[in-house]
């Protein structure tokens, strides 16, 4: 990591391991003011404008109960807008595979079902040690760069190859803290707990005068 005085940016290279998208496993990156930012990825370079998130999304961060998919160090892509797919990235496939074949496990659904019952999020830990779970089956080690980059990567992925892995399509089609919700109505199908039967969303909200709305991707 880097930081020229002259040109003022910060510069750092990723490390990925090569595949045939990218030979080197090396992708550099360098940061500039105003958020423009200029990416080198087997030896083409091309550059872009990162945003930053909105206010909303910002007060999210801030509280210490969000969970770890929600943060910015982790793989759901809501705060990341314009930011164009890595050509390597595909790399974590297989791997993203294996999380998701661990997260519908009988294990960790007992685990994280324990807390989303007392409506919580699920202790960052339990997220985390499945990324680590899946890392080592695969031959990779789970040190905190190579979670760091794991991360990076499936962040990286374009849409379709995201919508494979069932907790990225879910964060993908229902984290949007970007979204003007203001004079929006809330509808669609529910699940009503008390019996299983499926209601309106709308028909149950004009019955309350007001309601808080919580919602998770990681249910």
């Amino acid at each position: 990591l880097t930081f020229p005085p002259a040109t003022k940016s910060i510069s750092f290279t990723v490390n990925f391991p090569p595949d045939d998208t990218n030979t080197t496993g090396k992708a550099h990156w360098h940061l500039f003011a105003g958020g423009r930012i200029r990416f080198n990825v087997n030896g083409v370079e091309d550059e872009d404008t990162m945003q930053r998130p909105g206010r909303q999304a910002a007060r999210r961060l801030n509280r210490g109960s969000a969970a770890k998919m929600t943060q910015l160090a982790s793989k759901a892509v809501g705060l990341h807008h314009d930011v164009p797919p890595y050509a390597g990235g595909d790399w974590c496939l297989p791997v993203l595979h294996t999380e998701a074949r661990i997260r519908l496990s009988p294990e960790y659904i007992a685990a994280t079902s324990v807390h989303f019952n007392q409506g919580r999020a699920p202790p960052e830990a339990i997220c985390e040690q499945a990324e680590q779970q899946a890392l080592e089956q695969h031959g990779i080690p789970a040190t905190p760069e190579w979670i760091q980059a794991y991360r990076f990567a499936a962040r990286m992925l374009t849409k379709e190859e995201r919508s494979e892995v069932f907790f990225l399509k879910a964060n993908d089609k229902l984290f949007r803290p970007g979204v003007d919700l203001p004079g929006r109505a809330v509808a669609g199908a529910a699940c009503r707990v008390t019996d299983g039967a499926a209601v309106d969303m709308a028909e149950v909200l004009a019955t309350m005068p007001r309601a808080v709305l919580v919602a998770s991707t990681g249910t």
